[in-house]
């Protein structure tokens, strides 16, 4: 075999091989960027149904948003955030 044909399939051996490693690596990074969003979008849920839950047995209106977070709407219909409202009982 001559040399220049030897030192052309080595070179095609190696660049096969970095873009088998490049293409992994995309891989891995495709399925990692994949894995973040799915735990922002569940937390995001998580939230809302935990701001539904707390206060829906209160009879007053729930909204949640990503922006706003949980927010309760008072009896003069203003909405305001959930943390800043005190439920206290009347003795």
């Amino acid at each position: 075999m001559p040399a220049s044909k030897a030192v052309w399939l080595r070179f095609e051996s190696v660049a096969g091989s970095q873009i088998r490693k490049i293409m992994f690596s995309f891989t891995e990074v495709v399925f990692g960027l994949l894995f973040i969003v799915f735990v922002f979008l569940a937390s995001f849920q998580l939230d809302s149904n935990s701001c539904t839950a707390t206060w829906e047995a209160s009879g007053m209106k729930v909204q949640w948003g990503i922006l706003k977070g949980c927010q309760i709407q008072q009896k003069d219909g203003t909405w305001i955030p959930a943390y800043n409202y005190r439920a206290v009982r009347e003795s």
